[in-house]
């Protein structure tokens, strides 16, 4: 007993050096089952042990309490989508800090509040579990009245964006307070954000090019690093941006893990080099519009409906398979109840390789993925 004594006083010691050191070495499971057996050394009347055990008692009941406070606070954030990610292969893709995120988004853009609570309301009985919102659309409440009425919250994943830095608030410290403002909006109007994004680069870059907007750019990406490093988000990312604008983001702290942009058949399997530039940075490239904005060459077109019949599947069905099966994340758009039910119905079936290399050789409709 002496001997295993000794050896838990000096791990005490090695613990705590860790934690001033912050090297937070893995040794948190020694508190609680020494306590406990401590505890039954004194209970047992360990007399020649007792002086030093209360003072050991003590000092593990701290370490204890200091592992429990230390293990919640560089913990993410916990989501019942994580569970359903592992339970259901293929359905999400993991992003590069971890978090798993369905394939299969529902878009609310220019839907208005009371609109957007009845497609959400019923785009999650038929099994969505990922809704796409931006700060932009002035919809949030709808969402989150939605999500509360469901009693399904913790089950769905939510993306929310803030909006780039226009000409206005285009210095670096007013862009990286705007943000910090629009940001506290956010997570106040919603009751979590699983993925937050800029919703697209500083606006002069149309101008000046992403290059010469890099600074501003960073300073926005500080705000967002900080919400992330706050817990108040699950995972950050970008939407609209093109290889330049990605290149200002190389070396900050927290990497991107989305970059969501406009994507459709049409446009082959790497417009403007976005996709091969989001692999290179281990970047998750997610379509937005996969329909093309209601594209007839797309719902009702010859290439998308000759596919479709061969699976008993609709024209813009095709044209969503075509992205979530080669792995890349959807946001699509439909608050007819029918419509929702076939953009879900993304993993009963596959189209062939020839039906897939087809489509990856389409030229229209013509669609430019990004904003710079």
């Amino acid at each position: 007993v002496r001997q295993y004594v000794k050896l838990i006083v000096a791990l005490h010691y090695i613990q705590v050096l860790s934690h001033v050191l912050y090297l937070k070495l893995s040794l948190r499971f020694i508190p609680l089952y020494q306590f406990l057996i401590l505890t039954y050394l004194l209970y047992n009347n360990y007399s020649e042990l007792q002086n030093t055990m209360l003072h050991q008692m003590a000092f593990l009941l701290m370490l204890a309490v200091i592992g429990v406070v230390d293990t919640l606070a560089s913990t993410p954030v916990a989501s019942l989508v994580d569970t359903y990610c592992e339970a259901s292969p293929g359905k999400c893709v993991k992003l590069n800090n971890g978090v798993q995120m369905p394939l299969v988004a529902l878009g609310t853009w220019l839907y208005n509040s009371s609109y957007v609570e009845e497609a959400v309301g019923t785009a999650l009985k038929l099994g969505f579990n990922h809704i796409d919102t931006a700060y932009d659309y002035k919809n949030q409440d709808g969402i989150e009245r939605a999500l509360i009425a469901s009693g399904m919250a913790a089950n769905v994943f939510v993306t929310t964006k803030v909006p780039g830095c226009q000409k206005l608030i285009s210095t670096p410290e007013v862009c990286y307070q705007y943000t910090k403002g629009i940001i506290a909006e956010d997570v106040k109007a919603l009751d979590h954000i699983d993925l937050l994004l800029v919703h697209f680069p500083p606006l002069d870059q149309k101008v000046v090019g992403c290059k010469a907007m890099c600074s501003v750019m960073q300073a926005q990406w500080k705000a967002m690093e900080e919400a992330y490093n706050a817990k108040q988000v699950r995972a950050i990312g970008v939407s609209n941006y093109c290889p330049d604008c990605l290149d200002c983001l190389s070396n900050v702290t927290v990497k991107p893990t989305v970059n969501q942009v406009n994507y459709h058949v049409g446009m082959g399997t790497n417009p403007k080099n976005v996709h091969s530039k989001c692999q290179e940075m281990g970047i998750v490239m997610q379509a937005y519009s996969p329909l093309a904005t209601g594209s007839k060459e797309l719902i009702s077109g010859n290439l998308t409906t000759s596919i479709g019949n061969n699976h008993n599947k609709s024209g813009a069905q095709v044209a969503l398979k075509w992205l979530v099966q080669r792995g890349f994340p959807v946001a699509t758009k439909a608050h007819n109840p029918k419509y929702q039910a076939e953009d879900i119905d993304m993993f009963s079936w596959n189209m062939t390789t020839t039906e897939v290399d087809e489509l990856n050789t389409a030229t229209q409709p013509f669609g430019y993925p990004c904003l710079g």
